[in-house]
């Protein structure tokens, strides 16, 4: 690991240090064991429905026992059509986006042991959502894409349960910075922050960024097959399904990222034709080469 006052050097993620969270299943265990994901997302903007299946389904590849696909009521019949591995819930909308309503977040977490938040939000209230889980519940989450610019604006502590996941352009809009003045001192920049925010920190990248403000990760799995819409909602699925195993923020943060990457490096699809849905179809591949079957 690499203190923040070193933080010119960082510690690559390799391959050891994801296989401790892949041990063997006990015979006896049921999906109740391996916990539940709440994934919140969607709006009349970005229906989304076949990315958000497979965020459900990337979740349940890296061993989430259950996850639930929460949208505004008028994505139901979409995902209807699409959604294998989830359940669905039907949330408050004002006919654009999500409307934070406590009643429904209440019976949500009753079960939840993580949720994903803001794939395809738009102005849905993401910052109330949050706030109501990192108030209210004991689960962890990853908040991804729209949900990114109104949780932390109006969230100043995430109180060390939180991972986000911006990519490069996303973080200089949040800190107020041009992309190259991030790129220029990428790594102070992201520790500070997650410092200050008390989360985890992924920033996404060619070569991405893991730090929780006291210790920075570099990730280096991955080629050109990621650069797809669809990349990210992956990432956010693979993040929220270990977080509800109860794998800690930043293990699963680091986890995350070199699935991911590595997916794409042992697809035989080609780069101009990969897609998000190629990318979870290799996680059970990337999961045998850490369980040592391949």
């Amino acid at each position: 690991m690499v203190k923040v006052e070193d933080s010119s050097i960082m510690m690559k993620i390799e391959k050891e240090d994801i296989v401790p969270l892949f041990s063997p299943l006990s015979n006896d265990i049921h999906k109740g064991n391996l916990g539940q994901l709440i994934i919140i997302g969607g709006s009349k903007n970005y229906v989304g429905a076949p990315l958000l299946a497979e965020m459900g389904a990337s979740a349940m590849r890296v061993g989430c026992g259950l996850n639930i696909l929460a949208v505004p009521k008028f994505l139901l019949q979409a995902l209807r059509e699409r959604v294998l591995t989830s359940s669905l819930f039907s949330l408050s909308d004002n006919d654009e986006s999500v409307v934070f309503d406590s009643d429904e977040m209440f019976e949500l977490s009753k079960k939840a042991t993580a949720f994903a938040l803001g794939m395809g939000f738009g102005n849905g209230e993401a910052d109330k959502i949050a706030n109501y889980i990192l108030t209210n519940t004991s689960a962890n989450l990853v908040v991804d894409a729209d949900g990114l610019s109104t949780v932390c604006k109006n969230i100043p502590d995430l109180k060390n349960r939180t991972v986000l996941t911006p990519h490069i352009g996303e973080f200089a809009k949040i800190v107020g910075l041009t992309v190259e003045e991030v790129l220029k001192n990428s790594v102070a920049l992201a520790t500070e922050f997650a410092k200050k925010r008390k989360c985890v920190l992924v920033l996404k990248s060619h070569r991405s960024i893991i730090t929780d403000g006291s210790c920075v990760w570099l990730n280096t799995t991955g080629n050109a097959k990621l650069a797809k819409g669809g990349s990210g909602d992956v990432l956010a699925g693979i993040i929220g399904g270990l977080l509800a195993r109860g794998i800690s923020p930043l293990e699963s943060a680091k986890a995350g990222c070199y699935i991911l990457g590595r997916c794409a490096e042992i697809s035989d699809v080609n780069e101009y034709s990969h897609l998000a849905s190629d990318t979870v179809a290799m996680i059970p591949i990337v999961l045998d080469e850490l369980t040592q079957k391949k």
